[in-house]
């Protein structure tokens, strides 16, 4: 979503070269004024479909990955997957088992703006159950995700938070308990 875009990477317009940023809007239009703004600090952006592969080729020599999309857990298989596109644009789930492409060694932290993202595993299941924690055993060493459901404005707002604070101090812990007051402090 346009809206998104703006407010989660404000910091990147502030900061300029810290960081390489690539969107892919996948099938959501970019306004003109907003496709400027990125074009001003160098921000690559990707057209067609979000499929798990182009996202692969995108972040290849990445240090993070920040993804908005829904995210659903099956609590009867226990399988996380998010909602992406396939090769036509069209909705597809991408499960965790799905999500290999995207690690390679460069590969520091992902953020997950997806809803059951990090749903809890049953006491007696296996520990790494979900797109989070899958991406953790797959070698990402910080992922941050969402255990339930969160409104779009919550998830805008820790969102901002967390980046201001991980630019600050470096520190993804630090950065995520920056993210959570700010939504208790709403």
């Amino acid at each position: 979503h346009p809206q998104q875009v703006r407010k989660l990477f404000r910091n990147c317009f502030i900061v300029g070269r810290r960081f390489r940023l690539v969107v892919m809007p996948g099938r959501t239009p970019i306004s003109t004024a907003l496709q400027a703004r990125l074009a001003a600090c160098r921000t690559e952006v990707v057209e067609g479909p979000s499929t798990i592969d182009s996202i692969a080729r995108s972040v290849h020599n990445c240090h993070g990955l920040h993804i908005v999309a829904h995210g659903t857990m099956n609590p009867e298989t226990q399988r996380g997957s998010l909602v992406l596109e396939d090769k036509d644009g069209h909705r597809a789930f991408a499960f965790d088992d799905d999500l290999y492409p995207w690690i390679h060694p460069d590969l520091r932290v992902v953020v997950l703006q997806s809803c059951q993202s990090a749903a809890p595993t049953p006491k007696l299941g296996p520990p790494f159950v979900g797109i989070g924690p899958r991406l953790v055993q797959l070698g990402v060493p910080a992922v941050v995700a969402m255990q339930d459901y969160v409104a779009m404005d919550d998830a805008r707002l820790f969102a901002a938070a967390f980046y201001r604070s991980l630019l600050q101090s470096g520190l993804v812990d630090v950065a995520v308990n920056e993210g959570r007051q700010a939504i208790f402090r709403k």
